[in-house]
């Protein structure tokens, strides 16, 4: 019999054995459900059925429930498209009915359907989710240890090694955090495809990189760190030496800094988050027990502090390095030969693109705290609390970021659209409850919080007025970060720059119009400015995953209705 059909619906007549196959275009119109199953059950009479039969994945596909199954037939019956489960004749057939564009009625219907039910990828997303969760929560709680500890030591010193480490974030992980976000999309598509020298070289591909960055880097700081230091943030001489102390010591780790960013991302790609737990956990303990150990028991003081920072981050580098060697991923002999041009083009677009995506929101919040800053103490304090939340919820979202990234990825890789859209809107999906829930905790916790950090009655009022948008916000931010990691997934990368860069322009004139124009402005019309940016990102990115004819996960059709793996924007 037949396997499969194509895509316009029609009457299918089939000889005995299935040599013969023809089609009888009729015009299209929804069947009910009774109707569609009566007409799928009489192959034997040589009719296999109107419209659209199940294909093989909803056949399969029984323990998704009920509720899966109405969803792909929803999208089989609106034009979505169809796996090519069913052997050669869904590849070669040729449809002789052209198929209208789904309206948007119906993808609403379909995205609805989709979003909210079951998938089988629940369980990747799991796995890949938690641990990158535990990982990425790691970090900041070892870094208040960290604070807790200096502090004990003295103002200045808690001072310098403040503001030395907020230099080192931002020189490092912000501005170079492509070297996992590029990594991850190149490694996973590899990885799918089965070729296991590619997923070699492009890991020594970002280990060259993230070594030239790193020793540029070091020179840099050598060159102009302590006057970078006095211009831009502090003329006090005690603050700069505990900085420049700081920095001394911790330069020592900027390349393993740089390249365990690059572990980071091939381990994501390969959709081992347990391995990247497991170092951090490792790494972080280290670091606490080296800063008593250096700072208590040998009186070494901001300098053992970032001597137990580099010591544990070599560790974690080299313990992700070996792991990548045993499991074969990577080849030493391969990280002998320098990358050539072509293979470090797609990591340095994807690099240009994403720092600048950086630059510009990291200056778009320092403008956003300038204006605060002109309010008063107040406002200020406030606005380190609400920030210090905001990014605590950020980080619980983020992961289904990273899932998002390595699972997109790996469908692309394969060839397989219609899996990488699933994967999207369950994962949209998932964003928008998880985003929900902690929009309710944020809404009912929040004025305890703020009561944790300060006791000033002005401060605790500033917050209590903000608290509210932050919480109404937490199903868009998470609906962000959820699209925006489908579409580095999809290795969107310019795409993604240039959406942020038209948002913040926006959220430019919006904040100064504001400034110049009210004069009561407060504390909550800037974080309500500082949303656009949230509002832009997600008009941005669900035209292109949405509405787009160069949507990554909607894919094309050919003449012979196979899926045509969509190419990164160049």
């Amino acid at each position: 019999g037949l396997a499969g059909v194509g895509h316009a619906p029609g009457l299918l007549l089939a000889s005995k054995g299935g040599s013969r196959v023809e089609r009888v275009a009729r015009p299209r119109e929804r069947e009910s459900e009774p109707s569609r199953r009566k007409a799928s059950t009489t192959v034997a009479s040589g009719v296999r059925g109107f419209g659209r039969p199940r294909h093989s994945e909803l056949g399969r596909a029984g323990k998704w429930g009920a509720g899966a199954r109405c969803a792909a037939a929803e999208e089989s019956e609106i034009g979505g498209e169809v796996p090519n489960g069913g052997g050669a004749e869904n590849s070669t057939e040729e449809a002789t009915t052209s198929e209208a564009s789904p309206s948007l009625g119906a993808r609403l219907r379909r995205g609805r359907a989709l979003f909210f039910t079951a998938s089988p990828f629940d369980g990747e997303i799991v796995k890949l989710a938690l641990p990158a969760l535990f990982a990425v929560l790691m970090d900041p709680l070892m870094s208040m240890v960290d604070t807790a500890i200096i502090g004990r030591i003295g103002v200045n010193e808690l001072a310098g090694t403040g503001l030395a480490g907020l230099i080192w974030a931002t020189f490092t992980v912000a501005l170079f955090q492509f070297l996992a976000t590029a990594i991850t999309p190149l490694v996973s598509g590899a990885n799918a495809r089965g070729d296991a020298q590619a997923v070699s070289r492009t890991i020594c591909t970002g280990l060259w990189l993230a070594f030239s960055i790193g020793s540029l880097l070091f020179l840099l700081k050598y060159a102009g760190a302590e006057w970078f230091l006095r211009k831009v943030f502090t003329s006090s001489d005690l603050v700069v030496t505990n900085s420049m102390k700081y920095l001394d010591a911790r330069v020592f780790s900027v390349h393993a800094t740089l390249m365990q960013l690059v572990c980071i991302g091939a381990f994501r790609g390969l959709k081992d988050t347990r391995t990247i737990l497991y170092t951090t956990v490792v790494a972080n303990v280290l670091n606490c027990a080296l800063d008593c150990l250096f700072i208590f028991q040998f009186g070494w003081g901001v300098t053992g502090a970032a001597a137990s920072s580099s010591i544990s981050t070599i560790l974690a580098c080299a313990l992700l390095l070996l792991r990548l060697v045993k499991d074969k991923r990577l080849v030493p002999g391969d990280l002998v030969k320098p990358p050539k041009a072509q293979e470090s083009m797609p990591v340095l677009s994807a690099g240009f693109a994403l720092s600048s995506k950086s630059m510009v929101t990291m200056y778009t919040i320092g403008l956003a705290s300038q204006a605060i800053a002109a309010l008063g103490a107040a406002s200020l304090a406030a606005h380190e609390i609400i920030k210090q939340l905001f990014f605590l919820t950020y980080i619980g979202i983020e992961p289904i970021s990273v899932a998002g990234q390595s699972l997109v990825a790996e469908c692309l890789g394969k060839g397989k659209a219609e899996d990488a859209r699933r994967v999207a809107y369950r994962l949209v999906g998932l964003a928008v409850s998880v985003g929900v829930l902690v929009g309710v905790l944020v809404m009912l916790m929040g004025p305890q919080l703020a009561h944790i950090f300060t006791k000033d009655k002005e401060v605790i009022y500033c917050t209590g007025t903000v608290i509210a948008v932050v919480s109404l916000f937490q199903p868009l931010d998470a609906i962000n970060i959820a699209q925006e990691g489908i579409l580095l997934g999809a290795r969107e990368h310019v795409y993604i720059s240039r959406s942020v860069i038209a948002t913040s322009l926006c959220c430019f004139a919006v904040l100064y119009a504001i400034t110049r124009s009210v004069p009561g402005y407060s504390l909550l019309h800037v974080w309500l400015c500082i949303k656009i940016l949230t509002i832009g990102r997600i008009g941005f990115s669900s035209s292109r995953l949405y509405f787009s004819s160069k949507s990554p996960i909607l894919g094309s059709k050919n003449s012979s209705g196979s899926n045509n793996v969509k190419q990164p924007t160049k």
